[in-house]
């Protein structure tokens, strides 16, 4: 069986490419610029948006390959079975707390209900 591929996104905008998911003090910096960031217009708001998006994209797409591989190969490979253990046990509870104080954040900013694009708006109501 082969590996599943992960998909084509657009190019990195507020990630260096080479940002790779493997401790946390290496993901804990952009979460706290994000919630550290001031948002004083719909234009700053926006870019936030597609900033944070970004990182729970890059997120979501290595564990989601975590696991998987560990899924399929959990029996052959012991290194899969780490990587995915660790994002689990070590990174996600960790993320989970920044997640919530980014999107209350989002809920609470004053440009959020002037924003009227559509992906913006279905964004904003599944955040509340």
């Amino acid at each position: 069986m082969n590996n599943p591929t992960p998909p084509k996104f657009r190019q990195r905008m507020y990630l260096p490419n080479e940002f790779k998911i493997t401790v946390w003090s290496k993901m804990r910096p952009y979460f706290h610029e994000l919630l550290r960031r001031d948002i004083q217009s719909t234009e700053d708001l926006e870019k936030w948006i597609l900033d944070q998006n970004e990182l729970a994209q890059v997120i979501q797409v290595e564990f989601d390959l975590r696991e998987n591989n560990h899924l399929i190969h959990h029996t052959e490979d012991e290194r899969t079975a780490e990587l995915y253990e660790y994002a689990a046990q070590e990174l996600f509870p960790k993320i989970t707390p920044f997640e919530k104080q980014l999107n209350e954040k989002l809920s609470a900013c004053e440009f959020a209900p002037i924003i009227s694009d559509d992906k913006s708006l279905i964004y904003l109501r599944s955040i509340k």
